[in-house]
Parts: C-alpha cells; sequence; structure tokens
C-alpha cells in the first residue's frame, strides 16, 4: 500500500523494477446488467412501490436485506432462467451464495449466460 493505493512490483526482463496498481479483483460492474436484475426482482415479485433505485446493489436481498423469503427465490429462480437462460443449481449452499445481493445475481449470470 502506497498512498491509499494498492501497488504491485515488477521486475521487467531488462531487471528495472516497475509499480503498477493492483486490481482487486472489483471488475466494474455491468451496470445495465444489475439495473435489468432490479428489475427483474421488481417484475417478478410485484414490488408495486420498489424502484431499482431503492434496491441497493451490494445488500442482502434476504432477511434484513430487502427482505425476500425462499418463495420469493423460487420465483426469481425462474425469472431469471427464462431472462437470461441461467439456471441456479437447487443447491441451497449455492442459491445462498448466488442470491445473496444483486452483486452476486449479475456476476452469477455474467459467468453463466449461454
Amino acid at each position: 500500500m502506497h498512498n491509499g493505493k494498492l501497488l504491485s512490483t515488477y521486475v521487467k526482463a531488462d531487471g528495472k523494477a516497475v509499480q503498477k496498481k493492483k486490481n482487486k479483483g472489483n471488475k466494474k460492474m455491468n451496470e445495465e446488467l444489475v439495473l435489468q436484475v432490479k428489475e427483474i426482482i421488481i417484475e417478478a415479485l410485484n414490488l408495486e412501490e420498489v424502484t431499482p433505485e431503492d434496491i441497493e446493489t451490494e445488500a442482502p436481498l434476504f432477511g434484513d436485506g430487502l427482505g425476500l423469503d425462499s418463495i420469493d427465490a423460487l420465483e426469481l429462480g425462474l425469472a431469471v432462467k427464462n431472462k437470461f437462460g441461467v439456471a441456479i443449481k437447487e443447491d441451497s449452499e449455492e442459491v445462498r451464495k448466488n442470491f445473496y445481493s444483486v452483486a452476486t445475481l449479475v456476476k452469477y449470470i455474467e459467468e453463466n449466460r449461454k
């Protein structure tokens, strides 16, 4: 870390050291897909008084977050499959991981879209 930035030092073939900013693994999320997922959540679950702006991308969808339940997960999973051709396996651990937030769902869709 240097001046608040994460840096990595690389040594080039000619022996000179070069510092580059290290990507923290947080590549820019596809904002269009984020919006589509938020709209699918609203439409599939009939959340009439909720707007995409009301749904925080990193906030939990279940429990303390948006407050969704297991029935909502089934409906949302079907909507995601119909819209993006992505099926989420019924393994409860995988469902929990991929449906944690809009961000995790977007990542799963990006990685598994046909």
